[in-house]
């Protein structure tokens, strides 16, 4: 999957263990129903937050550490860890 994505110019993905399982039930719930719903979503999640690294990197942005923008502004910890993991702001791991 990475090689089709670099043939495409975007960056490699990296599935972390701790996500394995998560991406193996997206095969079985493909083999059950026939649906790639769970697969198309976490392969979303992975490529925008390798897209944001990326982006983060080269636009030069000041990248601090998720604890300290916690705290920085006084945000709730698991509000903020579920956005990440949503993706729904520019973060990564």
């Amino acid at each position: 999957m990475n090689f089709q994505l670099l043939q495409l110019g975007l960056p490699r993905i990296i599935r972390r263990n701790l996500e394995k399982e998560q991406y193996y039930n997206a095969f079985q719930e493909y083999g059950d129903n026939a649906s790639t719903r769970a697969k198309g979503n976490i392969i979303f999640l992975e490529l925008m937050e390798s897209l944001h690294k990326r982006l983060g990197y080269l636009k030069g942005t000041v990248i601090i550490r998720l604890s300290v923008f916690i705290r920085q502004d006084g945000l709730s910890a698991p509000a903020v860890t579920n956005a990440t993991r949503r993706q729904s702001i520019p973060a990564f791991r």
